[in-house]
Parts: structure tokens; C-alpha cells; sequence
């Protein structure tokens, strides 16, 4: 070969890799990998009786008890026929009264961010103080 077709060779091979490349991130990128929350409790008791729920799921997905300063991750995989809708923490307070708070207030299938639900305290009556980020 000659020094012009080596450049062209050598070109286009570093161009097909890099678009070969971007192909992956672009699909993996599309692909449902799930939605990751993590559960970071801050006060001083263990926390219990909390779920998620989303639009259209069946049955509400059960969180276990989170022990003061602990922290609780659960990755959540919509399913196929998920196309929007809204995802929610559930808790039950100090008088058996079942509190909803709005995790991801627009959902849709795509979503590929992480959540942070930190429960910063508790009042008396066992209202959480949440945050998300």
C-alpha cells in the first residue's frame, strides 16, 4: 500500500471504531437498565412499614426496615408495557395513617435517572422530613 491509502485505511478504521463505540453508548444508553433509588435514613430510629409504587404496578414493592443511619438501595425495572406515569413512596405515621410522598413525579420509560430519598427526621406524630435529590 501506499502512504495515501494507509491514511485512508487508517482513517477510516478510527472512524468505524469510534462509531462503533458510540453505537454502545447510544444503545445501552436506550436499554431500561432500571431505576436505582437509594434510601438514606438520617434519624436517630429504624424505619418500617415503608413501599413504592408506580403506575400500574400490581402489588407495591416492600422496603424493610432501614436501621438509624442506614442506608437501603433497591434498583426497580419497569415493566415492557410501562409507558408513564408517577412513582411514590408510601409510609404509615405514629397513628396508623397511610402518608404518600411523590418520589419521581413524571415517570416514562426512558427514565434513566437515580433518586436519593433522604429522611432527614421524624416529628412526633411520625411525619418523615424528606428530601430528594
Amino acid at each position: 500500500m501506499n502512504k495515501i491509502s494507509k491514511k485512508k485505511y487508517a482513517s477510516f478504521l478510527i472512524a468505524f471504531i469510534t462509531l462503533f463505540f458510540l453505537c454502545l453508548f447510544i444503545f445501552n444508553k436506550l436499554q431500561n437498565n432500571g431505576i436505582h433509588i437509594t434510601i438514606k435514613n438520617q434519624t436517630d430510629i429504624a424505619l418500617s412499614a415503608m413501599e413504592i409504587s408506580y403506575t400500574g404496578i400490581d402489588k407495591n414493592i416492600p422496603i424493610p426496615i432501614i436501621n438509624a443511619k442506614k442506608d437501603y438501595n433497591v434498583t426497580i425495572n419497569l415493566p415492557k408495557e410501562f409507558t408513564e406515569g408517577t412513582m411514590k413512596l408510601y409510609y404509615y405515621d405514629f397513628n396508623n395513617n397511610k402518608v404518600e410522598y411523590t418520589i419521581i413525579g413524571y415517570l416514562e420509560k426512558t427514565y434513566h435517572r437515580d433518586s436519593i430519598i433522604i429522611i432527614n427526621s421524624v416529628t412526633e406524630n411520625g411525619i418523615l422530613d424528606i428530601s430528594i435529590n
